[in-house]
């Protein structure tokens, strides 16, 4: 087996990083992906628009995505699946009295925290 794969990922046992106001999150990589249990909070601000590529699932609160042009609201129980590429660049905002929770699928580029 690759070095840290595993079929079980234990959260509740990681510690919680804030790489910055208002994002804390619990990072999983197997070194090809990564799984992170994310937290945002209405002071987060994304610092540029990000071109990765997300998969994601929110397990609570209410946030949207800005796109170039359009804006997505997603509630508690929505996913949601962004390609990578300028074309499909984009920016998060937690919306106004809440705080929102989700988990995201990436490719694991050490790049920032987005």
């Amino acid at each position: 087996m690759p070095l840290g794969y595993t079929h079980r990922i234990d959260l509740s046992a990681m510690p919680w990083n804030q790489p910055a106001p208002g994002i804390r999150h619990k990072v999983f990589s197997d070194g090809r992906r990564r799984l992170r249990l994310v937290e945002l909070t209405e002071e987060f601000r994304d610092p540029d628009w990000c071109t990765r590529e997300h998969a994601g699932y929110l397990l609570e609160g209410r946030m949207s995505i800005h796109f170039d042009g359009e804006v997505i609201d997603l509630k508690a129980g929505d996913a949601f699946l962004i390609p990578a590429g300028r074309e499909h660049r984009h920016r998060a905002q937690v919306l106004k009295g809440h705080t929102a929770r989700l988990v995201l699928v990436e490719e694991d580029l050490i790049i920032g925290y987005s």
